[in-house]
């Protein structure tokens, strides 16, 4: 799996208490990671909105709103390797703001117990039947990691 730097996510602080946390597990550049679902606002089809690149970063409208978008392909810096596959938007509702981020693919949508959490060279994952899937934490995206590419 490829390693991202977070803080310890919400999650593990929620399971400390003995509660349970309902993820939807995504897929990017080949490795499964997993968010809290209460984090995830909507998902869109990317081809149907019109993604504004600049220079700085890139912007999408989402009813009435402009957000960044950030590839988690590159902020994680893995390949693209789901060849063919079409991409998915993820809006996430942090509260002080809301982002997109664009994945490869969704996987599957798990409620995970304490037991199922791990802590691994600081980096928190969840045991679901067999699969190791990273915890990631949108609010670490930053506007400087989001998508910017050249006109």
């Amino acid at each position: 799996m490829t390693s991202i730097s977070n803080s310890t996510p919400d999650i593990l602080r929620q399971a400390q208490v003995g509660t349970t946390q309902t993820l939807l597990a995504f897929s990017v550049g080949g490795n499964e990671f997993a968010v809290e679902m209460t984090k995830v606002r909507e998902l869109q089809d990317p081809e149907s909105l019109n993604i504004m690149r600049g220079d700085a970063q890139a912007l999408v409208e989402i009813g009435g709103e402009v957000l960044p978008v950030f590839d988690l392909r590159q902020v994680l810096n893995v390949p693209h390797s789901d060849a063919g596959a079409s991409p998915l938007m993820l809006v996430f509702d942090l509260g002080a703001r809301v982002v997109a981020a664009l994945v490869d693919a969704l996987t599957d949508v798990v409620t995970v117990s304490r037991a199922a959490l791990r802590r691994v060279d600081g980096l928190a994952y969840a045991s679901v039947e067999g699969r190791q899937l990273a915890l990631f934490s949108p609010e670490h995206l930053q506007p400087a990691q989001s998508l910017a590419m050249a006109a």
